[in-house]
C-alpha cells in the first residue's frame, strides 16, 4: 500500500460480475470515528478483529497519520499496539 490511506472502493470481480468494496483503512478510519460519536463497544472489538486480520496488508504509519488528522489518534494507538 501506498503512504496514503487507500479511500477509494476496490473492484473485485467475483462470478461473473464485480462488487465494489471499502477498503480495509478506509473503513478503521471510519470505524475509529463512529466509536468516538457513539462510544459503543462493538466498533474497538471490529477494530481489534480488523487489524489482526489484516496484518501486514495495512500501512500503519498512513493509518496513524490519518487518525491523528481525522481527530481519532486517542483511539487508534490503543487498538494498534
Amino acid at each position: 500500500m501506498s503512504s496514503a490511506v487507500q479511500t477509494l472502493p476496490l473492484q473485485i470481480e467475483c462470478r461473473g460480475g464485480s462488487l465494489l468494496v471499502a477498503p480495509p483503512g478506509y473503513v478503521i478510519l471510519r470505524k475509529h470515528e463512529f466509536h468516538r460519536q457513539g462510544g459503543s463497544e462493538k466498533h474497538p472489538r471490529d477494530l481489534r478483529s480488523m487489524l489482526r486480520i489484516s496484518g501486514d496488508l495495512l500501512d500503519r504509519p498512513a493509518l496513524e497519520a490519518r487518525a491523528r488528522l481525522r481527530g481519532v489518534a486517542d483511539a487508534w494507538r490503543p487498538l494498534s499496539a
